[in-house]
């Protein structure tokens, strides 16, 4: 069907980590794809901006309890968790569009690494 083509489609079109989760499941229907970030209230906005209509809020979906609370890692996902709009008439180049701003909201994220200062920088002693 359409809208698992276009789920199969956008997570081709993502690094793995930034995958829905679950993608490696070979049975999908994408009525929900969530995606997990950092920062969901930047990504939102910016997908927003570029004409989807995505969310990071669900009423419904929580990490689940266990004897001790949710399991970090659950918690931490879903804290994390953008869902995106996925349908079977979205068209190739609107996943295109909509993975491109996924990347790059989590190419913005990775820090530049600090230079060292010169004169604080190793110097190598002389034998």
């Amino acid at each position: 069907d359409g809208r698992c083509q276009a789920g199969n489609h956008l997570n081709q079109n993502l690094p793995a980590a930034l995958r829905s989760a679950g993608y490696a499941n070979p049975y999908h229907t994408w009525w929900l794809f969530p995606v997990s970030v950092e920062d969901t209230g930047t990504l939102v906005t910016r997908l927003r901006f570029a004409g989807f209509d995505a969310t990071a809020s669900s009423t419904q979906l929580c990490a689940l309890q266990g004897e001790n609370g949710p399991c970090p890692e659950s918690a931490q996902f879903m804290d994390g968790t953008v869902y995106l709009p996925l349908y079977a008439s979205i068209g190739t180049a609107n996943l295109e569009r909509m993975a491109e701003v996924i990347r790059h909201h989590d190419e913005a994220l990775v820090t530049e690494p600090v230079e060292e200062d010169p004169e604080l920088a190793a110097v190598p002693l002389a034998k």
